[in-house]
Order: C-alpha cells, then sequence, then structure tokens
C-alpha cells in the first residue's frame, strides 16, 4: 500500500488550508 502517497496529499491539502 502507498501510504506515503495519501499522507503526501493531506499534508498538501493541510498547508493549503494552514496557509
Amino acid at each position: 500500500m502507498m501510504l506515503r502517497r495519501v499522507v503526501t496529499l493531506i499534508y498538501k491539502k493541510l498547508r493549503k488550508l494552514l496557509k
């Protein structure tokens, strides 16, 4: 399972929300 890809997606979304 590519959990890293999911984490990256969530991280990017969180970063946009934090900005």
